[in-house]
């Protein structure tokens, strides 16, 4: 009788190891799939520089980056707009700023823009060839799915 329950204990646990293992192998598939998730990011590949300022990922946090984009003090004599940036589950609010070509990597949506320089920009597709212009004091929303460069300085 002893020998049935060690054997009916150890089939239990058993069954229980792999029951763990398929619950760790099913919780593990989510994480693989967040490291696919796409990540907004701006690179200056010709002159001009880039910095950014994170707001949390909610209503409020998407006005007060939009408030952020279009305040002169905050953007200064550059081009502005906002992605969301799921690493950090926030709405990240991109600065480009001096005369430069910027390669736009994973950017998607539609969002605010405003383009505080005092020459044109132009956002540019996969092939550098020009989609739109924004001059001076330019606020459009756009749709950043076919934008893959952004141009600032343009005249």
């Amino acid at each position: 009788m002893r020998t049935a329950i060690l054997r009916g204990a150890t089939a239990t646990a058993a069954l229980l190891s792999v029951l763990s293992a398929g619950a760790h192998s099913a919780a593990a598939q989510p994480a693989q799939q967040n490291q696919a998730v796409r990540t907004p990011h701006v690179q200056p590949i010709r002159g001009g520089e880039v910095r950014h300022a994170d707001f949390p990922h909610t209503r409020q946090g998407l006005i007060r980056a939009g408030k952020w984009v279009h305040r002169r003090g905050n953007c200064g004599d550059s081009f502005c707009t906002i992605q969301y940036y799921p690493p950090r589950n926030t709405y990240r609010a991109y600065k480009m700023f001096r005369c430069g070509t910027f390669r736009l990597l994973d950017f998607q949506g539609r969002y605010h823009t405003h383009n505080h320089g005092s020459l044109r920009v132009h956002l540019l597709d996969r092939n550098q060839k020009v989609i739109r212009r924004i001059a001076s004091g330019g606020r459009p929303i756009v749709n950043w799915g076919p934008v893959f460069f952004v141009k600032t300085c343009k005249r």
